[in-house]
């Protein structure tokens, strides 16, 4: 937990914490191979088997049937949102499952701690047709932390993706902000809304990735703060100059706290958790025939994604509740 603060991203010891390598295998071959077919898609696109479209709001949770494959960098990187109530598709919930049983201590209290508090987020919302529900109390009647799931999903890398620009998932703001005990004025989770909120996420390795060359993921540690966000977003729009915009992602580095961790080294099966506005990069793979799969999930505050889509629909789906962490 001390190295989830100071750094913004953990990994963690497999002696310790793992996910079963048969079960990794099993999820990373299932998700290949809807990748490869485009299972149940007709020609138009359409997901014929998606019988269950459910959302929860404010969040990239697709409860119901069937993948979303979301693809950038051309077809190199896909961004697969995973079902978690499909019975064709029974490979996720075990990978998650056995990830949420050995860390949801951790986890629940780096939610707590680490990420910003939203204005209004001690409000009570109540359901209406906008899919907008009552969210339970912070602290459950057995003292677990109300913590809620916001994603689920798997990034997939094929040869010759190229390396990803540095980037944060989500920003950090003002400087008297940073302390996650203090609530951010209203002005600035107004900024947010529209957005994911911010979140902890867990990385699982679904196969071994032995080198930066196989598409390894990069973290600057310690940039989980205003000052480093500061410096790549703000001095990125005004300086127009490569030279001057490197000098500025190189203070970037020289302020990390302990330097560039990477998930270069994982074994599949390995598990890093790490807050999404650290700044970090997808790596490039140029490694023949290396399809680089990871399982991730994220996880936010009890009601933030509830507080970030007021008023907010997506069109031909139902909304559903919350799912809570301490719920799978």
């Amino acid at each position: 937990m001390e190295i989830l603060k100071r750094d913004g991203v953990v990994r963690l010891n497999r002696d310790a914490f793992s996910v079963d390598e048969n079960l990794c295998a099993d999820l990373r071959d299932r998700i290949l191979a809807e990748i490869e077919t485009k299972t149940g898609e007709d020609d138009n696109g359409n997901d014929e088997n998606d019988n269950q479209k459910v959302y929860v709001p404010g969040t990239r949770l697709r409860p119901g049937k069937g993948v979303m494959d979301l693809t950038f960098g051309g077809d190199a990187r896909h961004d697969v949102l995973l079902p978690l109530k499909d019975d064709d598709f029974p490979q996720v919930r075990p990978v998650l499952e056995s990830a949420v049983r050995q860390l949801q201590p951790l986890l629940s209290v780096a939610v707590e701690e680490i990420l910003p508090h939203l204005h209004g987020t001690s409000s009570t919302y109540v359901n209406s047709s906008s899919g907008l529900y009552h969210h339970r109390r912070r602290v459950h009647d057995d003292n677990t932390l109300a913590v809620e799931l916001v994603e689920v999903g798997s990034l997939l890398v094929r040869q010759g993706s190229l390396h990803q620009s540095v980037h944060g998932d989500y920003r950090r703001f003002t400087e008297e902000n940073d302390d996650s005990r203090k609530e951010e004025p209203f002005n600035v989770t107004k900024a947010r809304e529209g957005k994911l909120p911010p979140r902890m996420v867990t990385f699982v390795a679904l196969q071994d990735i032995p080198s930066d060359e196989h598409g390894s993921t990069g973290f600057i540690t310690g940039t989980h703060n205003s000052q480093a966000h500061g410096l790549l977003y703000r001095e990125s729009v005004t300086i127009r100059d490569d030279k001057d915009r490197d000098q500025a992602r190189q203070r970037i580095l020289q302020s990390s706290t302990s330097g560039v961790r990477t998930t270069r080294g994982f074994r599949r099966g390995e598990m890093l958790i790490y807050d999404a506005s650290v700044l970090h990069w997808g790596g490039a793979n140029s490694i023949e025939n290396n399809d680089r799969v990871i399982f991730y999930f994220g996880l936010s505050r009890n009601g933030s994604a509830a507080r970030l889509s007021l008023g907010q629909t997506l069109k031909g789906f139902d909304a559903v509740p919350p799912i809570l962490l301490q719920d799978i």
